[in-house]
C-alpha cells in the first residue's frame, strides 16, 4: 500500500491527524485481551440528572468501522435532547490548510536529518520489518519523525481493516449537529493536542514507536476487541485496553489523559445544574478507570449513571 495514495484522496492525513489526538485507539497492547467482553446491557454513555437539566457523556472511538452504525437508540435520544454539544477539539479545524502545514513542518525531519539517525538501530530494524510487512519502502518513512511514523503505519493498518475517521463517533455527531444547527464548543483546540505529541522528549517518541510496532502485531485483533468493548459498554475492559497500554508511560498517561480530565471537570461542572441539556463527545478512554470523568465526577459528590 503506497503512502502517496491515501494523501491523494486526503484520508491518509486525516486519519494520522485524528489518530494523533486519540491516544484511546492508538495504544494497543495484546494482553488487556484475554478474555471475552462483558454484555452488560450498558453502553458508553453516562448521564448526571438534576432539576433543572441533565448532562451525558458519550465515549467515542475517534476512528472506527462503518458497520458500528447505528448507534443504539438510547444514544441518539440522548443527543436529541440536548442543544449544545461539546467535543474535544475543533474537528473542523484539521482541514485547516494552515494547520495541516504546522502538523507537517513538527512531523517532518529537516532536509539532511532522517529517522534512522535519530533512534537506535533496534529500533529502525524493528520499523524496516514492519515497513517491509506492510509493502512500504522505508525511504518514504525516512524523514518521519517517530511519533507520526507509528501513527501512519497504524493509520495504514486501520485502513485495511476497514476503520475511518469519516465513521469515528465524533465525527457522526459532528455532522449531525452542525446540519440540525445545535451550538457546538470544544474543550481544546487541536493545537493543543498537536503538541501534546510533538512535545514528547527524543526518549519518549522513540519508546512510543518501539511500543506501536509491538502492538501492531496484534492489531486485527485487537481492533476488533475494542469495538465490541464499546458496543458492550464493558467499562473495565476500556479501562484494561488503556492502562495496559500505557503502564510503561506513567508521565504520558498523566499527560494524555489524567491531567486533561482534570481540566474538563471544572469545565464540565459549571454546566451542571444549568437551565439546557448538553451532550459531551470524548474519547472513551477519558470516561473510564479511576482518573476518568466518570470517577472524578463521583468523587465530587455528583450521581451519574450508566446508561
Amino acid at each position: 500500500m503506497n503512502l502517496k495514495i491515501h494523501k491523494k484522496r486526503g484520508l491518509f492525513f486525516k486519519t494520522v491527524l485524528f489518530l494523533t489526538v486519540s491516544l484511546t485507539i492508538l495504544a494497543f497492547n495484546g494482553a488487556a485481551f484475554a478474555s471475552r467482553p462483558e454484555n452488560t446491557g450498558k453502553n458508553c454513555l453516562w448521564s448526571i440528572q438534576t432539576a433543572n437539566n441533565t448532562i451525558f457523556l458519550l465515549g467515542s472511538l475517534h476512528i472506527s468501522p462503518a458497520d458500528i452504525y447505528p448507534l443504539p437508540e438510547v444514544i441518539e435520544r440522548a443527543y436529541e435532547k440536548c442543544s449544545k454539544i461539546i467535543f474535544e477539539a475543533d474537528i473542523e479545524a484539521v482541514n485547516d490548510p494552515s494547520f495541516q502545514a504546522k502538523v507537517m513542518t513538527l512531523a517532518v525531519y529537516p532536509e539532511g536529518d532522517n529517522l534512522e539517525d535519530n533512534v537506535s538501530a533496534q529500533t529502525f530494524n524493528l520499523l524496516k520489518k514492519r515497513a517491509d510487512a506492510a509493502g512500504i519502502p522505508i525511504q518514504q518513512l525516512s524523514r518521519l519523525k517517530p511519533f507520526f511514523c507509528g501513527l501512519s503505519l497504524a493509520s495504514i493498518e486501520f485502513l485495511k481493516l476497514g476503520f475511518d475517521p469519516a465513521y469515528g463517533i465524533d465525527m457522526y455527531f459532528f455532522n449531525k449537529a452542525k446540519a440540525d444547527g445545535k451550538e457546538m464548543l470544544k474543550f481544546e483546540t487541536v493545537e493543543f493536542q498537536l503538541n501534546l505529541m510533538t512535545q514528547m522528549t527524543r526518549k519518549q517518541e522513540e519508546l512510543m514507536l518501539r511500543q506501536t510496532l509491538k502492538d501492531l502485531e496484534v492489531i486485527e485483533k485487537d481492533a476488533a476487541n475494542l469495538v465490541k468493548y464499546w458496543k458492550n459498554g464493558d467499562v473495565k475492559k476500556l479501562d484494561s485496553f488503556i492502562t495496559a497500554s500505557l503502564k510503561d508511560f506513567p508521565e504520558l498517561y498523566n499527560r494524555w489523559f489524567t491531567s486533561r480530565n482534570k481540566r474538563w471537570l471544572a469545565e464540565i461542572k459549571k454546566l451542571i445544574g444549568k437551565n439546557e441539556n448538553v451532550f459531551i463527545v470524548v474519547g472513551a478512554g477519558h470516561l473510564v478507570g479511576r482518573d476518568g470523568l466518570v470517577e472524578l465526577l463521583r468523587k465530587q459528590n455528583y450521581k451519574i449513571r450508566q446508561r
